[in-house]
Formats: structure tokens, sequence, C-alpha cells
């Protein structure tokens, strides 16, 4: 009876190891993907005429 615990127990353990850095990782890729997102806005409001200029986000 004890090994099935320890054998969920690991199971347990590995589990949730795994949600944590999936977590993480998903948390790094959405502050990449902000900063990406940032430069492409740059470059598009440099492009754009003046009076639509005005509606840029200041970054």
């Amino acid at each position: 009876m004890k090994r099935i615990y320890f054998l969920f127990a690991i199971i347990a353990i590995v589990v949730l190891t795994a949600q944590a850095f999936s977590e993480a990782d998903a948390d790094a890729e959405a502050e990449l993907n902000i900063d990406k997102w940032k430069e492409m806005m740059k470059k598009m409001c440099a492009k754009m005429p003046e009076p639509i200029k005005k509606m840029c986000p200041k970054l």
C-alpha cells in the first residue's frame, strides 16, 4: 500500500512541476510579445501621417 502512495506522490510532484514550468514559460513569452508589440507600434507610428500620429500611444 505504501508503494501506491509513493507512486501517487511522485506523479503529483511531476505534474505540479510541469505546470509551474509551463506557467513561467507562458509569462516569459507574454513579456517578450509585449516588447515586440511596442517596437512594431513605434515603427508603424513613424510612418503614419501627422493627424493620425496624435492617436499613437507614447511608448
